[in-house]
């Protein structure tokens, strides 16, 4: 009971933050960061999640929350299914239908902006107020699988227990940059346990996990080394190549924007699935400053997300749709 009330505690603090990029840049100029306040009693973890992670979350169904976010109210829509969207989706896909579902951590998640305001809501919206000349009769849906705080583990376990049912055409996985060293089956038992020998009085729970993070990452990545690192993720990426195409799935990142342990990270990935699909074409939010204090993107930021991707996708969507008229 003491472990599971630790973990609570932990998902609310940690999942508003992309915690590599928040480490540069809080580090560099040593600047306290703003988080998020959010509510336990919306998500939902261990037996109820149907996952075989022992650390795995998901959110609640049906359910509307606030919060309060620079003096703003913001608000997310949980539908039917669990997933932070304003619609609900049948699992039986209709012919005319050609359907989108976008994987990833709080960058598609849609920290801190309305719903409304995602880059996966203005991307259906898009989409179906401009119909594309090649595709004229269809109808585009995009179904939003992103959760805070997840790594590719995670990820994967989403689209196996939530996303496969729903028989996409099409899939956009958006790497916000944090997400190539982020194994938090790994790390979080750790982390339990350097919690619970941290006696720094001055720091409050947030800054203790946070150093535990720090420390935990960095440990696991010296003992077990880089390549094996990778490796264990990749992994898990071959798992999810097994519950789909490799064909039908297009990976985005920023413009510029990977350190050289994220490239190394990228490199294996690409060596190891050689097919992968990676566009790292989205321009760089962070240095356009179309991000919050915290570095998720504000809601430009996410209409920049969404234009680049929409523009990437174009072909891929033209060549579907001619495809299955022929």
């Amino acid at each position: 009971m003491k472990y599971k009330l630790i973990l609570a505690i932990i998902l609310i603090l940690e999942l508003a933050v992309g915690w590599i990029f928040v480490n540069k840049y809080f580090i560099l100029f040593n600047k306290k960061p703003i988080t998020t306040k959010i509510n336990s009693e919306f998500i939902i973890n261990g037996e109820l999640t149907k996952s075989k992670f022992k650390y795995f979350y998901s959110l609640k169904n049906n359910l509307v929350e606030k919060n309060i976010w620079l003096n703003k109210e913001i608000t997310y829509n949980y539908n039917s299914d669990g997933l932070h969207e304003t619609n609900d989706y049948s699992l039986e896909k209709q012919p005319n239908v050609f359907r989108i579902i976008t994987l990833g951590d709080s960058f598609t998640f849609g920290q801190n902006v309305d719903t409304k305001n995602n880059w996966t809501e203005l991307l259906e919206n898009e989409l179906n107020n401009n119909q594309l000349a090649f595709c004229e009769n269809k109808k585009f849906e995009v179904i939003n699988l992103g959760v805070f705080g997840y790594g590719i583990p995670y990820i994967v376990e989403r689209y196996r227990i939530s996303g496969q049912k729903y028989n996409p055409d099409l899939v956009i996985w958006l790497e916000s940059g944090t997400g190539f060293t982020r194994n938090k089956e790994l790390t979080e038992p750790i982390i339990l346990a350097c919690l619970e020998k941290e006696n720094n009085n001055e720091l409050n729970f947030y800054d203790k996990y946070r150093e535990c993070w720090l420390q935990v990452e960095k440990q696991l990545i010296d003992e077990i080394g880089f390549a094996e690192y990778s490796k264990k993720i990749n992994e898990h990426l071959k798992n999810f190549f097994e519950l789909i195409d490799i064909k039908k799935v297009v990976f985005f990142g920023f413009e510029k924007q990977l350190n050289k342990e994220h490239s190394d990270a990228l490199e294996k990935r690409q060596e190891t699935f050689p097919n992968m699909d990676f566009r790292q074409n989205v321009p760089n939010i962070f240095d356009l400053k179309q991000i919050f204090s915290d570095n998720h993107p504000n809601e430009i930021g996410h209409q920049t997300i969404q234009k680049a991707i929409l523009q990437s996708i174009t072909k891929d969507i033209s060549n579907n749709c001619k495809k299955n008229t022929i």
